[in-house]
């Protein structure tokens, strides 16, 4: 599951009983995400996920 709060940070967690959360992006006060940014994350995942190895994934 992915958790976007009302200042911007992304977090990850676990769909399991420990239920870990990874924050992804820091949030700030003054900057929203663009209105397009769910869609944009799941290309990058899909596009991780047909890739070996590890990657890096840099916020634009």
């Amino acid at each position: 599951m992915l958790r976007l709060d009302e200042t911007g940070g992304l977090t990850a967690q676990l769909r399991d009983a420990v239920k870990v959360g990874v924050p992804l992006l820091e949030g700030s006060s003054g900057v929203r995400p663009p209105d397009d940014f769910h869609r944009r994350l799941v290309r990058a995942v899909a596009e991780l996920a047909g890739s070996s190895g590890g990657q890096l994934v840099r916020a634009a």
